[in-house]
């Protein structure tokens, strides 16, 4: 159990996620990375991805998550699993700690201090 709670604390460390505010501006090269079509559904919560980027390399994700349910949600963290071409996996948190109004769409972006240009699945999990 010590294990899993140190693992997620320095997983938490190497990336960070957190609202998005506003997209710093880069003099440098950008390599943008492939974006492959991931939705899932949890709890009356969408996830979608809704862009994913490679530069200096560090891959960041930016994830739209809508509530569905016809009332406000408290959305606390989630999870995302990135498998990678060669199988090896990657667990990101995205820590949310804000309450979605009904319909309400919010973006949510997680980054990662290492190459993630080889990602060909996600996988979501809401933490509670």
């Amino acid at each position: 159990m010590k294990k899993i709670i140190l693992l997620c604390i320095t997983l938490l460390l190497l990336s960070g996620c957190g609202n998005k505010t506003q997209q710093p501006t880069s003099t440098e090269t950008e390599d943008k990375t492939k974006t492959i079509e991931s939705k899932a559904e949890l709890n009356d919560i969408q996830f979608s991805l809704k862009d994913a980027k490679t530069e200096n390399g560090a891959t960041s994700f930016d994830f739209e998550v809508t509530n569905l349910a016809n009332e406000a949600k408290y959305l606390k963290e989630f999870i995302v699993k990135v498998t990678l071409e060669d199988d090896n996996m990657i667990t990101l948190s995205g820590v949310v700690e804000q309450e979605i109004k009904s319909q309400e769409t919010i973006t949510i972006t997680c980054s990662y201090g290492g190459n993630l240009s080889n990602y060909k699945a996600l996988d979501y999990e809401l933490v509670d």
